[in-house]
């Protein structure tokens, strides 16, 4: 047990039954005199030496213990609630500075003013700001595939549509020949020009056609030559003696 002079103190001032449970008001008073009343069932007081036990495993007090049968009887309550006040002054003493968080909460403080009341618009934004650190705690919650393939899409044309939507190099414009455009084009209306069939192509396209025509039927005559033999000009072979007599002349 602690020297310190308790900085809290409890008293059971009463209780409530209803639907078979019973609920004791305490009155709780800080070292400032100031005071008010919290109602607590036998259970949350049970939580609350479970949670006490993790913190001194050997010195808190004997809690009372819990009864199946006659719970309802008068007598049995005054009992109780005697055994459950002079447990809370022993947990008080063992502890007089209240630092533990669970017995801080239990214990409740005094109501505030409407000066120290929080604003509502206040409260909003601090249940916001909680709710979203929550969710960034959280694990990401997985994607089924057919949502992934979907976002994969939309991601793709996304992306498709921004090189599209890209003004064209003037210097390519340059060389394509299409630098005197009054204004530049996308990259997606100069493909579209691209493919489209330039002026003029097909009537060049018959004229080479016909020339390429006219050209095979030059190398490749209908009448065959009467002698074959003489389009060919016999080089002289210089191994035999007509080549040396021919020099000599």
């Amino acid at each position: 047990m602690s020297s310190e002079a308790a900085q809290y103190h409890v008293k059971f001032i009463g209780n409530t039954s209803a639907e078979g449970h019973t609920t004791y008001v305490i009155k709780v008073t800080n070292s400032d005199g100031a005071s008010w009343n919290v109602q607590k069932r036998y259970r949350e007081l049970r939580e609350l030496h479970d949670e006490l036990k993790l913190r001194y495993p050997e010195n808190l007090p004997q809690f009372p213990a819990k009864r199946f049968f006659g719970n309802n009887d008068p007598a049995f309550i005054t009992s109780r609630q005697a055994a459950l006040e002079q447990y809370l002054l022993g947990v008080l003493a063992l502890e007089p500075e209240v630092k533990t968080l669970v017995l801080r909460q239990f214990l409740g403080g005094p109501p505030l003013s409407a000066e120290q009341t929080p604003s509502k618009q206040y409260t909003e934004v601090l249940e916001s700001m909680e709710q979203k650190l929550v969710n960034f705690s959280l694990p990401p919650a997985p994607l089924d595939e057919p949502e992934t393939a979907m976002r994969v899409k939309k991601y793709g044309e996304s992306m498709k549509l921004s090189v599209l939507a890209q003004p064209v190099d003037p210097v390519i414009l340059r060389d394509l020949g299409l630098d005197n455009e009054v204004a530049s084009l996308a990259n997606s209306e100069q493909l579209d020009a691209l493919k489209a069939p330039a002026a003029g192509s097909a009537e060049k396209g018959e004229l080479f056609k016909q020339t390429l025509a006219e050209i095979h039927k030059v190398m490749r005559p209908e009448v065959a030559l009467a002698d074959e033999s003489k389009l060919i000009a016999r080089f002289p072979d210089l191994a035999s003696g007509e080549g040396a007599k021919g020099e000599k002349q």
